[in-house]
This record gives C-alpha cells, structure tokens and sequence, in this order.
C-alpha cells in the first residue's frame, strides 16, 4: 500500500474538496531517505487543511451569531438575548491570565459566541485555582437604560451607565436584585407605552431576572419565605439592607433612624465573620451640621446560631419598614430631630435619667491603639450639665472635623475589634436631615467632671431660682460688692489666646470656720448670674503635679468657654506658703502649678479655705477680693432656721414655724448643720408615714447634742 493512500490522500488527486491545491503525487519511495521527507510533507498538508476548515466552521458560525433571529445581522453590542458565561484564571504553565468558554448558560444550542451578549458572565479564579470571585457584565443597551432610569442611589457601585462605560457587578449581584421591582416596572411601563423597543426591552429585562432566579437559586424563595415570617439568616442579611433605605436602631431605649449607604460581608481573624453596615446619619458639632457616616457590625457568633435564623426585628440594626407603624415613628423622631438641630453652641440643662460617661484611660496609661479614646458607660443621675459638642470634639477624641474620617481599624486589639462600630466620620455634606438626628447630645457633666452622652428625651429646661442672692445670708455690704464684681465681669471672647488673658480674671476668696456659707456663695452667684458652677475639690485633680496641672487647665479653659463659675472647695494645699527645703519640693511644685493657672484664668474663680494665716505672699497678691465668714450667731441662726423650715412643702410639715425657730435657734449650729439637722428630721417624719414635726426635729437635735458632747470631752482629754 502506497503512503499516499495510508494518509488519506489520493496519488492523483490535486484538488480537496475546500478548493485547496492537494500535494503532487510522488513516486513511491524506494528507501527510507525518500520515505521520511514524505511523510512530514504528507503531515503538514493535513494540518494545514485543517486549520483552513477549522477557520471557515467559525466563519459560518458567526455569520450565524449576527443573524439575531429574525434572519438580519446585528452587530450591535449586547443586542442579543443571550448569556455568555467565561472564566478567566491564571495559566497553569506560564501564570498569565486565560479567559476560556465556560458550558453554555441557558440553552447550549442555542447559545453561541460570546460577541454582542447581552449579558456575560465570568467566574474568576486566582494563582492557586480557587474561585475569587464571580462576576456579571452587563452589555444590553435595553438593561443599562432601565438600571440608569431606576437607580438613583447606590454609593458602593458606579452608577455610569451609559457605553462605553463597563457595567459589571459582582456576585451576589446585590443591586440587581435591590432593584428587581424596579426593573420589571421600567420593563412593564415601556410595554403599555407601545414602547418601539418594548419586545426588546421586555426580552432583555426577562433574561435579566432569569439570571438573577439562577444565580440566587433555592436561596430564592427560601429568602421570600424567611422575609414574610420576619425571619433572616446571617448569609442572607445582604438582600435586606438596600442603600437609601431607612434602618431602625435603639441605644438604651431611644429609638434613632439611619439610612443605608452600603454594606457587605467581612471577617475578623479571631472574632469571625460579620455584616459591616455603613449608615448615614446627620452629626454636628453645635455649629455646624450635616451628613456623616458610621460603621455598624452585626456579628455572625453573637445574633445567629450556625445557619440558624433570627427575627429581623431583634437585630441591633433592620431596615425601618419591619417595624410596626413607622410613618408615626419617623414623624416623632424628626421632631425629635428639630430639637437637636436647635442646640447649638454652649448651654446649660437641668438632666434626669440615664445618660453614658466617656471612661478615659487613667493619666498614665499607655496603649498602643492610637485611637484609644475610652468607652462609653452608662451611668444614671439627675443633676446639671452643659452640652458643648464643639469642645467635646476638640477636647475628648483625635479628630478635630469629626470623630474619625478613617473607616478602617485602627487598632488591632481583640476587644477594639469587637467593640465594632467606628467612629463617625468627617462630614460628607452640609444636609441635615432632623429625622437621622442621634437621641444624644455631647455634653459635660458638672457633678462627675466626664464628657457625657445625654439622650435629648431626659433634658430639661434649667429652672433658674430668681433673685438667689437674696437667700444668702450674709452681711448686706458683702452680699453687695460679690454681686457687683461677678455682674460686671466681662468674659473674653477667645478663651485658648493665653498671651491677651494674663490677668484678666477674677479671684475671691472665702475663708472662715465650716458651715458659714462659704460655698453656698459661689453657688447662690452661679444662679443669680445663670451660669453653670464647676464645682472641684483638690482630691479631684490628682496628687501628682503633671496631673493636677494637666486636670486644672482642663477645668479652667472649659469655664472660661463655657463663661462658668469655678468653685476650688477647700483649696488650702494651693494656699499654702512655700518654704525651703528638700521635703517640700512638692507642695511648692503645687503652688507654682496653681500661680500660673490663676495668673491665665479670665473667668470667674472662688476658693474657699478654713486656714488663711498660712496663705502664700503670691497667692495674696493676685486676690480681688477676700470675704470672712464667721459661724452664725443667734439671729443668723433663726433665719437659717427659718429658711430651711420654708423650703419644705406644706403637705410635708405639721408645725409652727415660729416656735420651732424659738426652740432649734439656741442650738449652736452652723449653716450646714442646720440643713442637715432638717433633712435628717424630714426623713425620720416619712418613714414612720407621718409629716414633719417638732419632736423630730428635737429628736435629731438631741442626738447631735450627745454628738458634740462626746468630742469636747475627747478634746480636752486629748
């Protein structure tokens, strides 16, 4: 047999059937050195052809492809209703990127090339053959028109969709099926309006919600199932929260509304999985407001049990129209809202119920997280505060704009991580939207000296006592020239210019025996002058000198801002004369600490001491003005009497007012004890379900007596 005819080809043949010139039949070989050069001859003519048939199969399936169904060609880009699936991956050999024809999408005979699809989709692999991701590339002109018509809002995609833009979203193709409603009403609208591309658009848009139906597969009506009974699982939470939606929140009690600007999966190495949700809400700083936005995570471990369920409603953070009638909620939240938007600057509240302390590390502490500011703790209270969102902005955290402008984690720490929710970030624009207003206000209180966050539900308006100075029962010529100085005092307008405030304050001092109205003074001039008393002991400053520097400033720059009365209570250790020596380098560090912060203050500042022979020369000069006080004598005595008696409410006491004062004043209390002897006897009165009396009164003055009895006898034993 001839190798000719072996190979498949005819001796005299000249021409294939393709047209193509057929080799010249050879002589039959006589040996193997006319053999060998036959055959590779032989070969390379059967490749060659092959490749020409090969080429001319693709032609004609092509011309196939343009023939969009009705017998004209369309070369159009994505005008063929069709779905082209790919996967692109690295090369086994040389690791360069290969995209290849995955198995036809829909209808393998149908389905074609992937030229003018539609829609393409690819599955996209990394170096080690796994699957990175899997994407959907829109190219119909019908899709991207309706996409471009019904969504309006969706920060975490690009929403150019207009050619020669690429329109690609990733799986689990979280717009397409936020707007799927959306989609088939654009589809709907271009059918009743005798569109002239409605069948196209319908057809398209059909294929669309195809895909999406494969794609979500049994996740599909497992998820309208869940949804209907207000039930989600940790993997379906993605279909629930749409940007430009309204979420619900509570913080202890007080409902707030967010909206939705993005979300999406994320895992922690050592807490696991969770759903970061990026809300917007409206923030600011007492002056000025606008949109910020804050990252809230829902931890997989701690609302859901495995694959398990959990009802929507339950969770830290829903989308609003789970809750039950929301358009009242909303109404009463931008109410709400307005009032928020009203407190700007510095002022001052009377505040009952919980609210949460900013906990700082101590002074010394250290850690690595620079953004460590402290945690929020709750804490419950009635007493007066001043809320300042500026200064709190300025004083308490990092971020001067905001709180935080970086949304990532800056601090790696285990229960940084698990704390969750970042800090708000700079102000994205100046829209302020009384209905995303927070529950809170930034605020400082002045019984605990801790920048707070108080709920606006608990704050009331200040009930400031008319004409305060009336009750202080001093001497007419003191009461006069307290009142002159504090009225006249003029606070700077710039509080932090330390070279234009030296000597710009005002300093008195009062000092006389315990009880004889020393501190009720500065607190009867804070009424009368409706500012707020920032009230501190020396044990609140610290016993080290950088810290009690530190804690002074701070105090004192916050009352020069808030034009506050500051009362130092028992401030003998700034008082003292310095003297030389070893063993007192550190009480003269404090008076230096306290001359310097004294010689800056340009507000209003009263001390109050028990020991003024001991006072320092420097401390001296720097005084406007030393008031005494003495222990009250008799007729002191029966109007503190009487004020005190006056101050209970009328269903509270059955007494004379008169003659209990004949009796109590010859008692020889002071002003304090005398209000406590009141209290205590008041007290006794309600827990025996009675009101107040002469014999309590007398009961408590008789157990004093015994008191003070007992340590005159230890002191003159002593």
């Amino acid at each position: 047999m001839a190798v000719d005819e072996v190979n498949g080809v005819s001796p005299d043949s000249t021409t294939e059937k393709d047209g193509s010139a057929s080799l010249d039949s050879p002589a039959s070989p006589k040996d193997m050195n006319e053999f060998i050069p036959l055959l590779y001859k032989l070969l390379s003519k059967t490749v060659d052809n092959a490749t020409k048939s090969s080429s001319a199969g693709d032609a004609d399936e092509s011309a196939g492809e343009e023939d969009n169904g009705d017998g004209k060609a369309d070369n159009v880009p994505g005008s063929k209703v069709a779905i082209k699936a790919l996967v692109e991956r690295p090369n086994k050999d040389s690791g360069e990127k290969e995209i290849i024809e995955k198995e036809k999408y829909f209808n393998p005979e149908k389905d074609t090339k992937f030229a003018d699809h539609a829609l393409v989709t690819k599955q996209i692999y990394d170096a080690d053959r796994k699957l990175e991701k899997t994407t959907v590339e829109i190219n119909s002109p019908h899709i991207r028109r309706a996409l471009k018509e019904v969504v309006k809002y969706y920060p975490s995609e690009s929403l150019k969709f207009d050619p020669p833009e690429d329109v690609i979203f990733e799986k689990p193709y979280a717009l397409l099926h936020h707007h799927r409603a959306e989609l088939t009403e654009s589809a709907s609208k271009a059918v009743d309006s005798a569109h002239q591309d409605a069948s196209a658009i319908e057809s398209h848009v059909s294929l669309l919600l195809n895909f999406l139906d494969t794609e979500i597969g049994d996740d599909g009506p497992a998820l309208r199932k869940l949804t209907d009974s207000g039930l989600i699982t940790f993997d379906l939470l993605w279909a629930i929260f749409k940007p430009g939606d309204l979420l619900f929140a509570s913080e202890y009690g007080h409902s707030r509304i967010y909206r939705c600007r993005k979300a999406g999966y994320s895992e922690d190495k050592r807490n696991g999985r969770y759903f970061d949700v990026t809300c917007e809400f409206t923030h600011g700083d007492g002056v000025k407001f606008g949109t910020a936005t804050v990252s809230i995570r829902l931890w997989q471990n701690e609302l859901f049990v495995g694959k398990g369920n959990t009802a929507i409603d339950r969770l830290p953070l829903f989308p609003l129209h789970y809750m039950k009638e929301p358009e009242a909620l909303k109404e009463q939240l931008r109410e709400r809202g307005l009032r928020y938007l009203d407190i700007r600057g510095v002022s001052t509240w009377d505040y009952e119920g919980l609210f949460l302390y900013l906990k700082k590390p101590p002074f010394d502490y250290y850690n690595e997280c620079a953004s460590f500011d402290g945690i929020w703790l709750p804490r419950s209270a009635n007493h007066r505060i001043v809320v300042d969102p500026k200064t709190f902005v300025e004083e308490a955290t990092k971020q001067a704009d905001g709180f935080d402008s970086d949304d990532e984690d800056d601090c790696d720490d285990d229960d940084c991580a698990r704390k969750g929710n970042s800090k708000p970030s700079a102000l994205l624009n100046t829209v302020a939207d009384p209905m995303l207003c927070p529950p809170y206000v930034y605020g400082f209180s002045l019984e605990t000296k801790e920048w707070c966050r108080f709920f606006l539900d608990c704050l009331v308006t200040v009930d400031w006592t008319p004409n305060a100075m009336d009750t202080l029962i001093v001497s007419e010529a003191q009461r006069n020239i307290v009142q002159a100085l504090v009225t006249s005092h003029r606070f700077p307008d710039h509080a932090r210019n330390e070279a234009t405030l030296k000597g710009k304050g005002l300093i008195i001092l009062l000092h006389g025996t315990p009880g004889s109205g020393k501190t009720l003074t500065a607190e009867l001039v804070a009424e009368h002058t409706k500012r707020p008393l920032l009230k501190v002991s020396t044990g609140e400053l610290g016993s080290w000198g950088s810290r009690i520097s530190y804690e002074l400033q701070r105090l004192l720059t916050y009352a020069s801002i808030w034009h506050a009365i500051v009362l130092i209570d028992e401030a003998d250790v700034f008082l003292e004369a310095r003297r030389s020596g070893p063993d007192q380098f550190e009480q003269n560090n404090l008076v230096a600490i306290f001359l310097k912060q004294l010689e800056y203050f340009q507000g209003i500042l009263f001390m109050t001491s028990n020991r003024v022979s001991i006072f320092d020369p420097a401390i001296r000069s720097r005084l406007h003005l030393a008031l005494q006080y003495r222990a009250p004598d008799a007729d002191r005595r029966k109007l503190l009497w009487r004020q005190q008696l006056e101050r209970v409410p009328a269903q509270d006491k059955d007494l004379d007012v008169d003659a209990c004062v004949e009796v109590m004043h010859q008692a020889e209390m002071n002003g304090r004890e005398i209000s406590n002897a009141v209290n205590t006897a008041l007290t006794l009165a309600k827990s025996g379900n009675g009101r107040l009396g002469l014999a309590h009164l007398e009961t408590v003055l008789r157990v004093w007596e015994e008191f003070e009895s007992t340590l005159r006898n230890i002191e003159s034993t002593a």
